[in-house]
């Protein structure tokens, strides 16, 4: 995969369409910012994200990883549309399919969720390591 995230934009710096943490799209609260645990087994320690503290439901990452030119948007009428390329925990809870590689909305706006296919409308399993610096340098 090997991607390029947005031009202006490093994969770790903060996203750049979040001003202000984004509302809950279960109940409307706004959400705060937290970060993930150093030993996280996906390859995210340290990354910033947002969750409702109300009803705990998971908003978006705080950051540009996975930000690609190429993505899919989202629904989001205002602000930027780019989604976030992610993979999926081995457990799959997120997207129902243990390492299945999807689309979200990157802020948090939005319900939107896409499945990568290839060509043959497959949904995309990832095989690789689940580092920071691997996934860094295959765009997620």
């Amino acid at each position: 995969m090997n991607s390029q995230a947005l031009s202006f934009a490093s994969p770790e710096q903060p996203h750049v369409a979040i001003q202000t943490p984004p509302r809950c799209l279960q109940c409307g609260e706004r959400t705060g910012i937290g970060f993930t645990l150093p030993s996280n087994e996906n390859g995210n320690g340290y990354r910033p994200y947002y969750t409702c503290s109300r009803c705990g439901r998971f908003s978006c990452f705080g950051d540009m990883r996975g930000v690609l030119a190429e993505n899919p948007t989202c629904f989001c009428n205002d602000g930027m549309q780019f989604s976030r390329r992610v993979i999926s925990g081995a457990e799959g809870r997120r997207a129902g399919i243990p390492r299945s590689i999807f689309y979200h909305c990157a802020t948090g706006g939005c319900h939107f969720f896409e499945y990568m296919t290839n060509d043959w409308g497959e949904i995309l399993i990832y095989s690789g390591p689940a580092t920071r610096r691997e996934l860094i340098f295959e765009g997620f």
